[in-house]
């Protein structure tokens, strides 16, 4: 996956920008609220430690810089600071096109179920 080439705050947002006419706008509160650090997280099971409404309405992204071409460290109004990863972030791409392709497509359950039990690993199910 190519480095993050540049990071800019817009009114609310925060925009990426991967490679030319490759960017990502983010919205701060979203990415705020999924803050992956020990202080938001439990790190035992990832379970929020906080409610969004907890979050100040006027939060801001105060200043946001891109370290070493693979991880955006965001500095917040609310004085937090939060480290998102390349691969997170292009994980959690929330434009139309990126959510498309993560979409789970069903397989419908034919008569012959029997022969091709569906089967998952839990871990990855989480």
């Amino acid at each position: 996956m190519q480095d993050l080439k540049s990071v800019t705050l817009t009114d609310g947002c925060i925009e990426l920008q991967l490679a030319p006419g490759q960017n990502w706008k983010v919205a701060n509160y979203w990415l705020r609220d999924n803050c992956r650090c020990a202080l938001c997280r439990h790190t035992g099971n990832g379970q929020k430690l906080y409610e969004i409404v907890d979050l100040p309405h006027d939060l801001l992204a105060c200043a946001a810089e891109i370290a070493q071409g693979q991880t955006l460290h965001v500095v917040w109004s609310d004085g937090h600071q939060s480290d998102y990863g390349l691969q997170w972030l292009a994980a959690h791409d929330l434009n139309r096109a990126a959510r498309g392709v993560r979409v789970n497509r069903p397989e419908l359950w034919r008569g012959d179920i029997g022969q091709h039990l569906p089967s998952g690993d839990w871990p990855e199910m989480q």
